[in-house]
């Protein structure tokens, strides 16, 4: 900032030795003293124009809207997060279920009112997963295993 206005400085000296030069012999001469006073007005003009416009700066900064949950609408959240700790779900950066769950649609399991983790490449939890391996399918009441293995 320092260097900045420095150049300022220098270049309205500069401008107002150049009006004297230009202006001499034309029935306008000024004093050097003149010009010299002229181009600190200029300055100090132009200081308060950089005061000013840097205030306005700091009062936008300071009425930013802060970014709230999607979820609740309630929590402020930082970074690019969309939820708060309480809407998103534990594995991933989605929505968690609307409920009392812990995880998005795609990592809860889909048994009704089961709150558990889904088993990697099924839609269901251990309990609620039918026991052989790389089936998929979801298990029968009262059993480990789905219609086709039981």
């Amino acid at each position: 900032m320092k260097t900045k206005m420095s150049v300022k400085k220098i270049i309205s000296v500069l401008a107002a030795m150049l009006l004297s030069i230009s202006f001499s012999g034309c029935g306008e001469e000024k004093d050097s003293r003149e010009l010299l006073q002229e181009s600190q007005k200029a300055e100090l003009s132009s200081q308060e124009t950089d005061n000013q416009s840097k205030q306005n700066s700091d009062l936008s900064v300071s009425t930013e809207v802060q970014e709230m949950c999607w979820g609740c609408g309630k929590v402020p959240v930082t970074g690019t997060n969309i939820y708060c700790a309480d809407c998103k779900c534990l594995v991933c950066n989605n929505r968690r279920k609307i409920g009392n769950y812990l995880y998005c649609s795609l990592h809860n399991c889909n048994e009704s009112g089961c709150n558990a983790m889904a088993v990697k490449n099924s839609q269901y939890c251990v309990t609620h997963k039918c026991a052989m391996p790389n089936c998929r399918n979801k298990a029968w009441s009262g059993s480990q295993y789905c219609a086709t293995h039981k």
